[in-house]
């Protein structure tokens, strides 16, 4: 990897040393010598082969090659020849000084893991970051004020103050029309395409068996099969997201009160009992879907979702505004998520609050234990296949059992991602509706292409993800989409403080000072977890960076204080409002 160039003279001695150990040695040392001046008679001679048992001065037309596998250096040209053994050694005969990038991030890598030993990386740098941020924008803050002093309300934007319901404007900040015949049309589409890709894997020699009821369903899978299945499975998390979206629509329609109640707990109970295509579960979750999107399209009556601020706690908050359904806050619906996702992380985040593993263990000893759940491979079973079937397909992970990870766990993890991808595929459409209506210009076009991105990731691609029962079928490209989610996690935490930023409304309220916090911890996660760990180390994709773990800066832990802070936001506002009207 370093740059050589050495003139005839180091040739010979080259020649030479090649005999014997302590020639070798002794020749290493004469020519370090040399490098300290850079100059050896006319020619330069600015950079030693980087060997990890030694270092060799090669002239500058000797070839050399490199065998990873037998870990021997061939040297050739000039008159010279020679091998020499080193592991992870590479040589490019240049001219002049080489700069070495891979060598360079690995020593970084080296001292960052020294740092991290040393708790240095965990905790001390990232509070540093942490403090600095808080006192610049509290500096900020005090200048703004400062310039001005005749606006008393500057001075109140980094204060505990009260606002009053008259001073919060209550106003729309966007409707979106959702066309129920198209939603109906595109959830029907997504749910025939995936029945078609599991007939079609099964022509190309997926193997089946039935269940005592007689139903079939897919065992094995390989080659054409494995990728019908795997298609299969993508459009059925579609299909189960655009239905959980057309059920939200029934709710503004003037359909009758007990069938909309049916069909919302029908599909709150099959959907974490219908994970999976070609499952007893999914026979019946298809019957649903088929019902409610027949029963919706025939209504023909488009659905709008209004946004619109206003003070919590206040009864009136939707005057002027007559909704047909009160759906949530859209502060309420982010802290949801974030609890589910610092929820079904609980391993990673078992040394921080709130010690989810602690309370896995006293459900497991209080619940499941009395009920004879032991048997982690049982529980997936009967999730799967309804208690029918005693056997799970081999195209479903099931991680190795250990004894320090309760059987809760991985029950609630399964419960959880039957319902989060369509409260991300939620979340990040109102991130996209906030973009295009609160935002403007370049950062407004980069908000919507995240957005976007999330969209389509929760939609279709999030069950590629295949590393636990819960998620989607083992194949090929699950590294992939697991890199393109780890990567949605981020956005959904740092896009809404942006864009409150940007609206100027995140200093405003009864967390004004709060909020400064928030945003220093904001940047902190943003350099620590997505500048360090993620590219820098490249965690996003593979775990190179688990020295630098667990910290209160990474993933898990900030979930859990997003959580914790949309809650607050919810319950003292001001916050926005959802509501749907036909």
């Amino acid at each position: 990897h370093g740059g050589l160039a050495a003139g005839y003279e180091a040739r010979a001695m080259l020649q030479s040393s090649l005999q014997t150990k302590q020639q070798r040695e002794q020749l290493k040392h004469q020519h370090l010598e040399k490098n300290k001046t850079g100059w050896d008679g006319n020619k330069r001679t600015k950079s030693v082969c980087l060997l990890q048992s030694s270092s060799l001065i090669l002239p500058k037309d000797v070839d050399v090659k490199f065998s990873n596998s037998s870990s021997w250096l061939h040297v050739q040209g000039g008159g010279v020849q020679g091998e020499r053994v080193a592991q992870g050694a590479a040589v490019s005969s240049t001219g002049g000084m080489g700069f070495n990038v891979h060598l360079v991030w690995q020593q970084s890598l080296e001292g960052l893991k020294y740092a991290a030993e040393h708790n240095k990386m965990r905790f001390e740098i990232p509070s540093i970051i942490f403090i600095a941020s808080l006192l610049l924008l509290s500096l900020r803050a005090l200048l703004y004020a400062h310039n001005s002093s005749d606006d008393e309300s500057a001075r109140s934007s980094c204060s505990f103050q009260a606002i009053s319901e008259e001073s919060v404007e209550r106003h729309i900040v966007f409707v979106v029309r959702i066309p129920v015949l198209s939603l109906a049309v595109a959830t029907l589409t997504l749910l025939a395409g995936s029945q078609f890709a599991v007939l079609v894997a099964v022509f190309a020699g997926a193997r089946t068996a039935q269940d005592a009821l007689g139903l079939w369903h897919v065992t094995s899978i390989d080659g054409l099969s494995l990728k019908m299945m795997t298609l299969a499975q993508i459009q059925w998390n579609g299909a189960q997201v655009l239905h959980c979206l057309a059920v939200v629509c029934s709710w503004a329609s003037s359909l009758n009160g007990s069938y909309l109640a049916w069909t919302t707990l029908g599909t709150c109970v099959l959907m974490p009992l219908s994970l999976y295509v070609a499952t007893v579960g999914g026979y019946l979750f298809a019957c649903l879907t088929v019902v409610t999107s027949v029963i919706l399209a025939w209504g023909r009556q488009d659905v709008q979702v209004q946004c619109f601020t206003g003070l919590c706690g206040t009864k009136d908050a939707a005057k002027g505004h007559e909704p047909t359904a009160y759906l949530c806050k859209v502060e309420s619906l982010f802290s949801v998520c974030c609890l589910l996702s610092n929820m079904y992380n609980a391993v990673s985040g078992a040394k921080f609050f709130p010690y989810w593993m602690t309370i896995y263990s006293w459900l497991q000893e209080s619940l499941f234990s009395p009920l004879g759940l032991t048997s982690k491979k049982e529980m997936f079973a009967y999730m799967y296949g309804w208690g029918l079937d005693s056997a799970l397909p081999t195209f479903i992970h099931v991680s190795a059992s250990s004894s320090h990870i309760p059987l809760v766990h991985y029950f609630v993890f399964a419960l959880i991602w039957g319902f989060l991808p369509f409260l991300y595929f939620s979340l990040f459409c109102l991130l996209m509706a906030l973009s295009m209506n609160t935002m403007s210009g370049t950062s407004g076009k980069i908000a919507q292409c995240l957005s976007a991105f999330g969209i389509i990731h929760f939609l279709f691609v999030t069950d590629l993800v295949d590393y636990a029962f819960g998620r989607g079928i083992s194949n090929p490209w699950a590294d992939i989409a697991h890199m393109t989610e780890r990567v949605c996690w981020r956005i959904v935490l740092l896009l809404p403080i942006y864009q409150k930023i940007l609206k100027g409304a995140l200093f405003r309220g009864y967390l004004g000072c709060i909020h400064y916090v928030v945003v220093a911890y904001a940047i902190t996660f943003f350099v620590y977890q997505i500048l360090l760990c993620d590219i820098f180390c490249l965690g996003v994709y593979s775990q190179q960076c688990q020295f630098l773990y667990p910290s209160a800066f990474t993933y898990v832990p900030a979930v859990g204080v997003m959580a914790v802070v949309y809650a607050c936001m919810s319950a003292i506002g001001p916050c926005h409002y959802l509501v749907l009207t036909s």
